[in-house]
């Protein structure tokens, strides 16, 4: 489990998955306008991760989203856009910082 706040642009830390079955990323608070975009990496490369549907997991207002990853995934959130954002953020499940 892992919780923060972002009130500026910039990103979460980056986290390892370490369960088959994914975690849980929630976010609530003041977006000032902003989005959260939901990120994974693979050999260095920064991506947007992408719903069932292959469309960026994106959020401009609260969210409580469960991330279907493997072990071993490295994810964040982004938060870009934002005017002043008061944002409380929390991960749920087997992930660790990096």
């Amino acid at each position: 489990m892992a919780q923060g706040n972002l009130t500026a642009d910039g990103s979460t830390v980056w986290f390892r998955c370490h369960t088959e079955t994914g975690v849980r990323i929630s976010a609530k608070g003041d977006f000032g306008g902003g989005t959260i975009t939901l990120q994974n990496q693979l050999n260095s490369t920064t991506y947007s991760l992408l719903d069932e549907s292959q469309t960026a997991l994106t959020y401009t207002s609260n969210f409580d989203e469960f991330l279907k990853l493997r072990d071993g995934d490295v994810f964040r959130a982004t938060l870009s856009g934002a005017t002043s954002p008061d944002i409380d953020w929390f991960i749920g499940g087997a992930a660790e910082s990096l």
